[in-house]
């Protein structure tokens, strides 16, 4: 009986990270309108969000946990703030997609230029 007790809860856990990961494509589709939508959540795309769980970034002295919706938000807006990597502002149409900001280096990268 314990052990249907803990395949109970690693389904639940499965399921709310699922949803989880669904809100955070809605996030980026939502916040970075000037760049290409996100239209599915492949398994290479799910993988790479899931190991960015596991850490936190520091942004202007504040530690968020990177599997806290609320620094997606943040990080999303943030990313739509810098006009060169939405193509604004600049003679170069540089853009850049949802698997680029979600690589660990640039999620380190852009959340260091906040600071």
């Amino acid at each position: 009986n314990d052990n249907n007790d803990n395949n109970i809860l690693e389904a639940d856990a499965s399921v709310n990270q699922g949803a989880q990961l669904d809100a955070i494509q809605t996030l980026f589709n939502q916040i970075c309108t000037d760049l290409p939508k996100c239209q599915n959540l492949s398994d290479a795309r799910k993988k790479r969000l899931r190991a960015q769980f596991k850490k936190s970034v520091i942004v202007k002295g504040n530690k968020y946990p990177c599997n806290e919706l609320d620094f997606w938000e943040k990080y999303f807006y943030l990313v739509h703030s810098i006009d060169w990597l939405n193509g604004r502002n600049t003679d170069k149409k540089f853009t850049i997609d949802f698997d680029y900001i979600i690589r660990e280096s640039n999620i380190i990268k852009f959340c260091e230029t906040a600071i």
